[in-house]
């Protein structure tokens, strides 16, 4: 009988990560027992929870989400600042929390933490297995299953026990014990005692504060401190105010603060400026309720011990600076969920019955799942904390103060916040509800990413790619060319110069298409990839296949494209066409229309056209736009600052961008066909490459030096969209060989445009926020 008896968890721990289990528990039929320490299972302690997309599509999954977001009511709408320590902006993200819900599906919810807990609890059917007043004292476990022993003298019995109850876990001082008798070794010796604190964390709800305006966020810097005060429902202001401790404390050493420890923190701290008309003393008057606590950060080596777990804060907690550690708890229930039910479907009997030995497997797994990730999120905090609370003043002066200027109007903010979403977890046995978003979640690509396990590999390619781009370029300006001689206006050439210089002039197209267009996308600003002009300009003087190097170099170092990076506004792709036909095309007809045999090459002015064309589309979105009375369209890049900037998201320059594509390609594969054609019945070989008497006296035209540069840039392209999940390895594998096909088939010109079209229109399909029901 003992061998059929049925599963049952026992969760210990009433919090986020111990009530969303109970959730996903019932949904997916699991037997459970949920003890909580306390009387109260939503005790007003005070706290407040900033829930992240990550953390929101798992309750969105269980059923949770609607009532989640009725509570928190989305109160932040305003501006998100960080601040010097005298309260001044140093930047300012508009609309963040809109942006967010925008590319992720999700807006960030930010509300108290009890009211959180009430409505997970709420919505449980099975009330009566949530024991409050029942404190573990005590864990046995057999080859069968665990029971547990309360404080009071009460029994549990079950298959594992869970252990959700936070940073002085009971659970896993039990699991140690256990492990240290059967099992010496085990645990790593000390680990507990180990654990660090660099920091004490005042934290607390005010409500109507002055000065304070509903909907903002502030991050507020200081030299040893920092600020995170962020609005809620009702008038709210949730503050964090972050100390560095005078030494870093572990293990046991860890201060607990008392209320005349707060008293005196407060008293010291009054005067700090959260922003420039708001002190904390303030805040803190207005308050609610408040606590004064140590930080522990940590990620412990082992999460498990036979049929015992840890999830939660019990086995990784950050600083809070980053809004991780309840959404972290939230993936670590739900990748317990996904293991149990994979187990479940392929086993006989279902859970019914099993052994310690498969348990075991199901810790592993879910510890080798959530152990890389739960890693990165606490580095992350603490390198965050570390950089506001100048703890390398230089460091953080030069990223806060001189970097956050210059990087201003960027998708920086958005861009670093989705890098820690994206990679969060799901329910693999539920549907994903429709949230229309442009970033998918990476569970939702079309393939794996690389992972972590690949990073070697991934830098030994990365430094392969950019170590031969590099040596091209060395060897390309290792070979002289005079800037005198790209200006020369005297030299004559044959007849069929003309033909030629059409040839050329045509498919030098590509690259200065390539310049523009990514100079305007809204994840480029801030790169050197937003100066087309100054490509285009140097081309004058070294020659367009030494800049084409420097391009292709520049590209490996800009900011990995996403659905939300590729926008650019539509107005802006209005002007490309005219630009290029007023201040390349034009000039390139009325220089080629002049050549001809013993006539002097009129170059000097063309040699303006490329930067023409690049300048020329600033000048015609922007007067265009001026003359429309138009101000948003008017600045130069979607910079994700203002609230009509929304519809960036939705595509709309996708159609005029397809088309410029589209245009540039027929041209380009055309020319390029009429050379191979006219070069078969010609002794004086392919001109298509650029190779002939034009670019051997006038450099400047001169591609052939940039093609293999090209190529393997292209290639590397290819490789990218593969390494990031944005296309399966089968189709990296046919697109490799469209691309060293194309170079034949339409010229390397018209490969570089229509892999570019290819990819503009793959990465716009990872959005779901503008598809068509």
């Amino acid at each position: 009988m003992a061998a059929h008896k049925p599963f049952k968890v026992i969760i210990a721990g009433g919090g986020v990560a111990g009530l969303t289990l109970a959730q996903m528990f019932e949904k997916f039929d699991i037997d459970y027992v949920l003890l909580e320490a306390y009387q109260d299972i939503t005790p007003p302690v005070g706290a407040s929870i900033g829930l992240m997309p990550n953390g929101l599509l798992v309750l969105d999954q269980i059923g949770c989400y609607e009532a989640v977001r009725k509570v928190a009511e989305s109160a932040n709408n305003g501006e998100a600042y960080t601040r010097d320590p005298n309260g001044r902006p140093l930047s300012v993200q508009r609309s963040l929390f809109q942006h967010l819900g925008k590319r992720h599906g999700y807006e960030i919810l930010f509300f108290d933490r009890q009211w959180l807990l009430k409505v997970l609890y709420d919505q449980l059917r099975h009330k009566d297995r949530v024991r409050i007043n029942q404190r573990v004292q005590k864990i046995t476990t057999g080859p069968t299953g665990v029971e547990v022993t309360t404080t009071n003298g009460e029994t549990f019995s079950g298959s594992i026990v869970i252990g959700a109850d936070g940073i002085h876990s009971t659970v896993r001082q039990e699991m140690r014990r256990l492990a240290d008798d059967r099992s010496p070794g085990y645990f790593p010796q000390g680990e507990e005692d180990n654990v660090p604190s660099y920091y004490q964390c005042s934290f607390g709800i005010a409500q109507d504060v002055k000065n304070w305006i509903q909907g903002e966020q502030t991050t507020t810097c200081g030299h040893g401190k920092s600020f995170l005060v962020a609005s809620g429902p009702e008038g709210r202001c949730y503050w964090f105010l972050l100390i560095k401790l005078p030494n870093v404390m572990r293990g046991k050493n860890i201060p607990k603060f008392t209320k005349q420890d707060e008293e005196k923190m407060v008293q010291e701290s009054r005067g700090l400026k959260i922003k420039e008309n708001l002190t904390f003393g303030e805040v803190y008057d207005k308050r609610i309720s408040s606590t004064l606590t140590a930080l522990h950060e940590v990620v412990f080596e082992k999460w498990f011990y036979e049929r015992i777990m840890l999830i939660g804060d019990s086995a990784h907690k950050p600083n809070p600076i980053g809004g991780m550690g309840g959404n972290g708890a939230i993936e670590s229930a739900a990748e317990l969920l996904n293991h149990l039910l994979d187990v479940r479907d392929r086993r006989v009997g279902g859970l019914d019955g099993i052994g310690t030995a498969e348990v075991q497997e199901i810790f592993q797994q879910l510890q080798q799942t959530r152990f890389n990730r739960a890693t990165e999120i606490v580095e992350a905090a603490h390198k965050q904390q570390a950089l506001l609370a100048y703890e390398n003043p230089f460091i953080s002066q030069a990223i806060l103060h001189v970097g956050a200027r210059l990087l201003s109007g960027g998708d920086n903010t958005l861009a670093l916040m989705g890098s820690q979403i994206v990679g969060g977890s799901r329910l693999k046995h539920a549907p994903v509800p429709s949230r229309p978003r442009v970033i998918p979640f990476e569970h939702e690509l079309p393939a794996a990413q690389f992972s972590a396990q690949h990073h070697t590999i991934i830098r030994i390619v990365y430094c392969l790619i950019l170590g031969a781009l590099l040596l091209f370029a060395t060897r390309a300006f290792g070979q002289s060319v005079p800037w005198v001689d790209l200006l020369t206006v005297g030299k004559t050439l044959p007849a069929d110069a003309k033909a030629q210089a059409a040839l050329v002039t045509v498919q030098l197209i590509a690259p200065l298409l390539v310049w523009v267009v990514e100079a305007y996308r809204a994840g480029n600003q801030n790169s050197l990839v937003s100066l087309p002009t100054l490509f285009a300009a140097a081309t004058s003087f070294l020659g367009i296949s030494r800049v084409v190097l420097l391009y292709a170099i520049a590209m490996t170092t800009s900011p990995l494209l996403n659905p939300a990076h590729r926008a650019i506004q539509p107005a802006a792709v209005k002007s490309i066409l005219p630009a290029l036909l007023l201040g390349y095309i034009i000039p390139s007809i009325v220089m080629v229309s002049q050549l001809g045999d013993g006539v002097a090459v009129p170059t000097t002015l063309w040699h303006f056209a490329p930067a023409m064309f690049s300048l020329g589309t600033a000048i015609i979105w922007k007067t265009t736009a001026l003359l429309r009375n138009h101000r948003e369209v008017a600045s130069k890049v979607s910079d994700g600052n203002d609230d009509q900037n929304l519809d960036r998201y939705r595509d709309l320059e996708l159609p005029i961008l397809n088309a410029t594509y589209i245009a540039a390609f027929l041209a380009l594969s055309s020319t390029h066909t009429w050379a191979l054609v006219n070069a078969s019945f010609s002794s004086s070989g392919p001109a298509v490459f650029g190779i002939n008497v034009l670019v051997n006296q006038f450099p400047i035209f001169d591609l052939t030096r940039a093609l293999p540069a090209i190529l393997l840039f292209e290639l590397y392209t290819v490789y990218e969209m593969r390494r990031l999940g944005q296309i399966t390895t089968i189709t990296a594998i046919r697109a490799a060989c469209l691309v060293l096909l194309a170079q034949i088939l339409v010229g390397p010109g018209a490969s570089w445009i229509g892999l570019w079209f290819w990819r503009e229109n793959t990465i716009a399909g990872l959005s779901t926020l503008n598809e068509k029901n």
